[in-house]
Formats: structure tokens, C-alpha cells, sequence
């Protein structure tokens, strides 16, 4: 899709499993700018940036989406998907979860 942009930091998401996530994303989106991502998934830079860096977890159907556009052997998705289901879910539950005592947010 074109060079990326500016580098991405390490991920920083809240949890291990939002961290997960998002290297996950970032390995299926490795080259393509969050502009670019953005104007392909009609979402704002901003959002893409967010589930990049693990501040926020990608809605499954644009995960969904990606993994459909850019793997085209069947197999191969098919394995991509469930992993993404079980990452997804996974960070899902983690952020949904009790949080410690002494946590704020």
C-alpha cells in the first residue's frame, strides 16, 4: 500500500493481551501508513493509531476485514482469523475484567 509512515513505538496498551493485539495488527499491517488505513477502512487516523499502539482494541470486523483483504490462500486466512478471534477475545476479556486495587480508569 505505499512506505510507511512515522515509526511506531512499542505497544501501550493497559494489558499484556491489548499488547498481543496489537503487535498482531501491526505485523498484518506492517508497510501501511494509518493514513492509508484510515482511508482504505474509512476510519480516522487517530482510531488506527490508537489500535496500533494497543490503547484500543480494533473492532473484530475491521481486523476481520484486513485479514480478508491482504491473505488471499484460504488456509492461511482461515488460521489468521482464528487467531485473531482468540487475541481479540482474549483482550477483550482482559480489559473487561476487574482491574487491581489501586488502578484508576
Amino acid at each position: 500500500m505505499g512506505t510507511p509512515g512515522r515509526p511506531q513505538g512499542n505497544p501501550k496498551g493497559e494489558t499484556e493481551q491489548a499488547n498481543a493485539l496489537a503487535d498482531f495488527l501491526r505485523e498484518l499491517t506492517v508497510g501501511v501508513t494509518v493514513r492509508q488505513l484510515g482511508e482504505r477502512y474509512r476510519s480516522g487516523k487517530t482510531s488506527w493509531g490508537e489500535y496500533r499502539s494497543g490503547a484500543k482494541a480494533i473492532p473484530f470486523h475491521l481486523l476481520e476485514r484486513i485479514i480478508n483483504d491482504r491473505e488471499h490462500d484460504p488456509r492461511l486466512r482461515t488460521t489468521l482469523l482464528a487467531r485473531a478471534r482468540h487475541l481479540h477475545d482474549e483482550a477483550e476479556a482482559a480489559g473487561n475484567g476487574p482491574r487491581p486495587c489501586g488502578s484508576t480508569g
